[in-house]
């Protein structure tokens, strides 16, 4: 057995597939809105939406921030006519609608949370979070959920930090693993709060930041050996 008691899980791109529901969403959305999208419509969308989740990181936005001026600055940018605070909202009900597993997440989680106590931590809109949540069914698994726009501050900030490991009852934080495919949100931020972290990195992506995790994985699987747990 590892030295770890508890394993704090990041949500989207680490157990969930949210490159694949967002796809989804962006190529069902404009269709169901009888909108017609011009050419470059998805990369601009990519750009901003980059641009507001980065500054939400950094402190300058908040979610709801996001939420309304993303596809705003989108439909301004492309010359698109239309409600884009309705597309938005339609958009987020297809997201939750797209949204599935990773691979190996779903039973990988049910093996963990045999050995080991979980916690959900995800920077993110709390109605939308909660409603993929919910249709996934994975709610049991964790003993805390925390959502970054109910408690009113983000990863990578350590003070979200401090109210997981209040909820968890303040483990003695070596006994706490960081689990997520964000550098610059999940990994930093467990290293600023003095956590051990784990960097999924499926796509092989270099590192060229000054952030350092404590381990790196492709698979999700993997966390069985780095947690001396059988196959």
């Amino acid at each position: 057995m590892s030295r770890y008691a508890w394993l704090l899980f990041d949500a989207d791109g680490t157990l969930f597939d949210f490159q694949r529901a967002e796809s989804i969403a962006l190529k069902n959305t404009p269709f169901q809105m009888g909108l017609v999208v011009p050419a470059g419509y998805v990369e601009t969308y990519h750009r901003i939406n980059t641009l507001l989740w980065e500054s939400f990181e950094a402190g300058d936005l908040l979610a709801r921030d996001v939420r309304t001026k993303r596809f705003q600055w989108v439909f301004e940018s492309l010359g698109i006519a239309g409600d884009a605070q309705a597309f938005s909202e339609t958009f987020l009900r297809n997201l939750v609608e797209a949204s599935t597993f990773l691979a190996e997440a779903k039973p990988l989680l049910a093996q963990l949370k045999l050995q080991y106590r979980l916690s959900l931590l995800t920077n993110g809109f709390a109605d939308v979070q909660h409603a993929r949540i919910a249709r996934l069914g994975v709610a049991s698994l964790f003993e805390s959920i925390i959502i970054s726009e109910e408690v009113g501050v983000a990863k990578p900030d350590p003070a979200i930090f401090d109210i997981v490991l209040e909820r968890m009852g303040w483990p003695d934080k070596s006994t706490v693993l960081m689990i997520g495919d964000s550098l610059s949100s999940d990994i930093l931020g467990g290293s600023n709060a003095g956590i051990d972290t784990c960097w999924f990195n499926p796509e092989s992506k270099p590192n060229d930041s000054d952030v350092a995790p404590t381990y790196e994985i492709r698979r999700l699987g993997e966390l069985r050996a780095l947690l001396a747990i059988k196959e």
